[in-house]
């Protein structure tokens, strides 16, 4: 053997030992870019969980005042024309309110699997706050379609359910709003 058969073994081991760093780099780029492709998609994920819950939020907030003075029918004296209307309003806004709590549920486990406590508490309070408001519904619909003269603790309580729920509704809506707005602003990179 001579100088340049050593020559010739050295560089087909230069040779491999630079494939087999090439491969190993070209293995760690490949895990690299699908990890890099995985936590894209989680913050994708994420990003649009809390989008979802944002307009949940909103709608409640938006959603929760009757769109008609409901107090002024309690009183009013020509009630037969009225009542037709009053009640396609208020079977309308329960259904509203029936569609928010299917949303609910969907926020509630979106909140559970993505977020913190904080956003979790802010949605189950909401929830609840929506849930009271519904068991309401049926009460003040009763009493606002009555066709008797109600005691004035009846109309006060209904008055004040109908002026509360939508308090309520609205101050969980704006803190479940607050908490998605702090995390999102948790995701903003700063440079």
């Amino acid at each position: 053997m001579d100088i340049s058969d050593f020559i010739l073994i050295a560089s087909v081991l230069v040779a491999l030992g630079i494939g087999v760093r090439s491969i190993r780099q070209t293995k760690e780029l490949q895990e690299r870019q699908l990890n890099e492709a995985e936590q894209a998609r989680r913050t994708d994920r994420r990003h649009k969980a809390l989008d979802e819950t944002i307009t949940w939020a909103l709608d409640c907030a938006q959603s929760c005042y009757l769109p008609m003075d409901v107090t002024a029918a309690v009183t009013a004296e020509e009630r037969s024309r009225q009542d037709t209307f009053l009640d396609a309003t208020l079977t309308t806004f329960g259904l509203t309110l029936v569609s928010l709590m299917a949303r609910a549920d969907y926020i509630d486990l979106l909140a559970i699997s993505h977020f913190s406590e904080g956003l979790q508490d802010a949605v189950k309070q909401l929830k609840r706050n929506l849930q009271a408001y519904e068991a309401f519904l049926p009460e003040a619909s009763e009493a606002v379609l009555s066709k008797t003269i109600l005691p004035i603790d009846t109309v006060e309580a209904v008055v004040n359910g109908l002026s509360e729920h939508p308090k309520r509704v609205h101050h969980s809506a704006v803190r479940v709003f607050k908490e998605t707005v702090s995390i999102k602003a948790q995701d903003i990179p700063t440079s």
